[in-house]
């Protein structure tokens, strides 16, 4: 939240609590940049972030409840189901990868302040 005590926001005329850029790469053979996102928190199971990418496809990173890495929404018919989903810290930073594809989500950014 924003420190109020009443929870997220929403960004106006969104689901998302917040929406940002983050530094991504890889996608299709992108070189490194940035992406638009916007994070869902509090969710049942925890915090989603939505990044667009270059043609506007959209991959979804999800994180549990303690805002730690969980997974890729993937599917078998775009190929990134046989893809590895990873992840590792880097300071403040979760360094989340599906196959060649790099996202870098800052905790503050999941979690919220």
């Amino acid at each position: 939240g924003d420190g109020d005590g009443t929870g997220d926001a929403k960004v106006a005329g969104t689901d998302y609590n917040a929406t940002a850029q983050i530094k991504c790469s890889g996608y299709k053979g992108a070189a490194a940049g940035t992406c638009d996102a916007g994070v869902v928190r509090n969710t049942e199971t925890g915090t989603y972030v939505d990044v667009t990418l270059s043609d506007k496809t959209k991959r979804t990173i999800f994180f549990n409840k303690d805002g730690g890495f969980l997974s890729f929404s993937t599917a078998e018919a775009d190929g990134t189901a046989a893809l590895k989903a990873s992840s590792k810290r880097e300071g403040d930073t979760t360094i989340a990868t599906l196959g060649t594809e790099r996202y870098e989500i800052p905790d503050v950014f999941v979690q919220g302040d």
